[in-house]
C-alpha cells in the first residue's frame, strides 16, 4: 500500500471504527514525523491503529505509549534484549533505530474524532540505513510477525488504558525505566532554534526536561523537529 495512515483514513470514511488495525506488507509512501520519508519493505511490521478516544485529554502521550509497547513486546519475547525508548517517538537498540511511531489526529471543530497511531518496526526486513537496525539481525532468527503483533496490541492496550484513565504518571514512570534519553546531553531543534542541554527527566505531561546553561526547561513534542545525542 502507499501508507497505512492514509488507508486508515480512507477506511474511516467507509465506516470502520475504534480498534481497527490496518496492516500492509510494505509501503511505498511511508512517512514519519514532520513528513520525513519512512522506508518500509517486506519483512517489517507496518501498521496503523485507529482509536476514537472520548476526549483529547492525554492523547499527546499515545506516541510514547506505542513506543513503550514496542519496547515491552521485545523484552517479553526476547528477555536478553534491552531496547530503549527515545523521546518522543522512536525505539532504539544498540544505539540504532529499530522502530518509529507517528500519531495523527482527525478533528471536528475543536473535538478529537479519531487518532491514527502509525507503528513501524524493523523485524525481518533489511535495515534501511546504517543508523537503523532489524530485530532479526540481533536475535539471529526469523521473528514471528503474528506473535509480535498480538503481544504488541496487548501491551499497547494496557498503556492506552492508562492514558484514558488519567493515569499518565504511571505511563511516564514506565517510559522512564526504558528511556534512552535521561542523563544524555542532547541537541534539540525547537521552533527553528538549537537548544543543547542534559536530559534530567520526563515530565508527567510527556515533556522532556532539560538542564540548559544552569536552568531547567521543558519541551513538548509538538515544538521539536529533531533530537540528537551529542558527545561531551
Amino acid at each position: 500500500c502507499g501508507s497505512t495512515q492514509d488507508v486508515a483514513k480512507e477506511f474511516i470514511e467507509k465506516g470502520l471504527r475504534d480498534g481497527t488495525v490496518v496492516i500492509c506488507e510494505e509501503m511505498s509512501e511511508g512517512r514519519g514525523r514532520k513528513g520525513r520519508k519512512w522506508i518500509a519493505e517486506k519483512g517489517g511490521l507496518w501498521l496503523t491503529l485507529i482509536r476514537s478516544p472520548p476526549s483529547g485529554r492525554g492523547m499527546h502521550l499515545v506516541g510514547l505509549a506505542a513506543g513503550l509497547a514496542v519496547a515491552a513486546t521485545i523484552r517479553d519475547l526476547f528477555p536478553q534484549i534491552n531496547p530503549c525508548v527515545k523521546w518522543p517517538n522512536d525505539v532504539y537498540l544498540n544505539g540504532k533505530k529499530l522502530a518509529g511511531i507517528l500519531t495523527e489526529a482527525q478533528q471536528i471543530g475543536n473535538s478529537l474524532r479519531f487518532l491514527f497511531v502509525g507503528v513501524g518496526v524493523n523485524l525481518n526486513n533489511e535495515a534501511p540505513f546504517p543508523s537503523s537496525i532489524s530485530l532479526k539481525d540481533i536475535v539471529k532468527e526469523e521473528v514471528d510477525t503474528e506473535v509480535f503483533l498480538h503481544r504488541f496490541l496487548e501491551r499497547f492496550g494496557k498503556y492506552y488504558d492508562l492514558v484514558l484513565k488519567g493515569l499518565q504518571n504511571e505511563l511516564v514512570n514506565e517510559v522512564k525505566k526504558v528511556s534512552c534519553d535521561i542523563g544524555k546531553y542532547v541537541k534539540i531543534i525547537k521552533e527553528g532554534e538549537v537548544v543543547s542541554g542534559t536530559v534530567l527527566d520526563i515530565g508527567d505531561d510527556g515533556s522532556l526536561i532539560l538542564e540548559v546553561d544552569g536552568k531547567t526547561i521543558s519541551v513538548l513534542e509538538g515544538d521539536v523537529t529533531h533530537v540528537r545525542y551529542v558527545s561531551t
